[in-house]
């Protein structure tokens, strides 16, 4: 695959992983789903940064460093600092006993799209977006119409 295919897999990974938390916090108002909803917002900002990473520099960190993934990041003009502190986010959802509140899970899902590529062109999508949060309407789904 290409870069800019690749680009369109982690893109798409980000919408869905994305998506799954708005379910989530949708159709579950309990406390206890704050790290479910908080690891996938998560996730999402991952992915995201996986695409914008390809798209402007043709690779992504693939290490499971954390700081690796954020410098790259820095490196293609994205928004680390917004990455820093989703994955700070992601250890307490995932492996502490507290969990999360759930502002701070509500948080995640609006930082996750933060991190997604910038819109690549000046009119919206044919297609709707999956996500009320994301900025999908201002890009294409499909990274090839860009």
């Amino acid at each position: 695959m290409t870069a800019r295919a690749d680009a369109g897999a982690r893109f798409e990974d980000a919408r869905a992983f994305l998506a799954a938390a708005e379910t989530i916090d949708a159709l579950n108002d309990a406390e206890s789903y704050s790290d479910v909803i908080a690891t996938l917002a998560v996730h999402a900002g991952i992915a995201a940064s996986d695409a914008f990473c390809l798209l402007t520099l043709g690779q992504h960190s693939k290490s499971e460093n954390h700081a690796d993934a954020i410098n790259v990041l820095k490196s293609a003009g994205g928004d680390s600092a917004t990455l820093s502190r989703l994955l700070g986010e992601k250890t307490k959802a995932a492996y502490n006993v507290k969990s999360l509140t759930r502002a701070k899970a509500t948080k995640c899902m609006e930082w996750s799209v933060s991190c997604w590529p910038p819109p690549r062109r000046s009119t919206p999508s044919r297609e709707s977006p999956a996500c009320s949060l994301t900025r999908s309407s201002r890009f294409p789904m499909n990274l090839s119409q860009a």
